[in-house]
């Protein structure tokens, strides 16, 4: 049976899993003009990622303005301006450098007006800046974007040096990532974070502060509070997911964090990821272990140094998904593999819901360490996946 044959909702659920899968492909584009026509408008629903404003301007020019309004999910990496004495109008002596950095900040934010239905935003810092403006510049597009955008599903940005105030405008939010610091207390975050009544997703994510170009001198950092304290994730009812990154010793993961965490979200907890450079203290990884074996989370993602095995044994019976990296800093390349796969194996009685288990490529190279004992880890996963638990290891 031809596939052009079958009913328009099923071709369109079919586009929809080839073009909006994580490893999607355009080749189906190229199959025909009617398959084209139908198709080509996914293509504009995938996340789209722009290094500079300069970037996301002329996508946008090129892309037809017929497919505008496909798109939903947009990162950008806001880049300082590069003032230039030519960029002065002659005619206007009074534009100061100030004057020019609110216009580049209203061109943005028309930009993207452009598409209407927005629901997922990131706006990043870069590593590096020109001037010291960069500071207010950022937080003038982000106040500007986010008010014309208050249908927004989803906010992503560097929140340390600027308040929160503007998030009581986002009504419909249901996940935010941020760095966990920003100029609103504890008090007023907790205030501001109450009033989104969707907030379901809370996600923790590293702290930028860009360097400056040359020897330009900057404005004093200004001062900034640990916001999201465990007194206000205490308060917070109804999250479902919450995700910490941390690089360094941990700020906030920690003992008296998790605790908090879960005496204010253990009815409504689904999801936690934890991603660390630093192995926690004892204290702390008690503290995880108490939390997930008394807890009905369904989707568990570590990954620390010398982490093991052992931590598989205080798993809830209601996990579904569990992520963990593929080998260890301190350990043999295939001995935190290996631990972890017989330990789930042992357990499958106690993990009944548990049918997939991802692999965490934490050096980025997405195959094996060397010296990995490759035999060793397939006999595991087939182990497992004879008793109903898949997993999947780079090649």
């Amino acid at each position: 049976m031809s596939l052009l044959l079958l009913p328009i909702a099923i071709r369109q659920k079919l586009w929809e899993m080839v073009l909006l899968s994580e490893n999607y492909n355009n080749n189906l584009l190229a199959t025909c003009r009617q398959i084209h026509n139908e198709a080509e408008r996914l293509v504009y629903q995938r996340p789209q990622h722009f290094s500079s404003q300069s970037a996301l301007r002329s996508w946008t020019e090129q892309v037809p303005r017929k497919y505008l309004h496909q798109v939903r999910d947009i990162t950008l990496v806001l880049q300082d301006l590069e003032i230039a004495p030519l960029d002065y109008d002659p005619s206007s002596p009074s534009v100061s450098l100030l004057d020019i950095y609110h216009q580049k900040a209203q061109h943005i934010a028309n930009v993207l007006s452009r598409f209407p239905r927005v629901t997922h935003l990131a706006l990043y810092k870069p590593e590096m800046v020109r001037s010291c403006l960069y500071r207010e510049f950022y937080g003038l597009v982000l106040a500007k974007v986010t008010r014309q955008c208050s249908a927004l599903y989803s906010l992503s940005w560097h929140s340390d040096q600027h308040n929160l105030d503007f998030l009581k405008s986002l009504e419909h939010l249901r996940r935010l990532r941020f760095t966990g610091y920003s100029r609103s207390t504890p008090m007023e975050t907790a205030s501001i974070l109450s009033r989104l009544r969707h907030l379901r997703d809370i996600a923790l994510i590293m702290p930028c502060q860009p360097s400056v170009y040359d020897t330009l001198e900057t404005d004093p950092i200004p001062p900034r509070f640990t916001s999201l304290t465990r007194e206000v994730i205490k308060e917070l009812r109804g999250l479902e997911c919450f995700s910490i990154e941390e690089r360094g010793e941990p700020i906030f993961f920690t003992s008296g964090f998790l605790q908090a965490l879960y005496s204010g979200q253990r009815s409504s907890l689904q999801t936690i990821m934890i991603s660390l450079d630093c192995t926690p203290l004892p204290i702390t990884q008690r503290s995880l272990e108490h939390m997930l074996s008394t807890s009905s989370i369904k989707h568990v993602e570590i990954s620390w140094p010398l982490l093991d095995g052992d931590l598989m044994k205080a798993l809830p019976r209601s996990i579904e998904k569990l992520g963990v990296p593929l080998f260890s800093s301190g350990l043999s390349p295939s001995r935190l593999s290996l631990g972890i796969l017989l330990n789930l194996q042992e357990r499958k009685r106690d993990l009944p819901k548990l049918t997939q288990v991802y692999w965490l490529d934490v050096a980025g190279s997405g195959q094996l360490p060397e010296g990995a004992d490759t035999e060793a880890l397939q006999n595991a996963i087939e182990a497992l996946k004879n008793v109903g638990i898949m997993t999947h290891v780079p090649q």
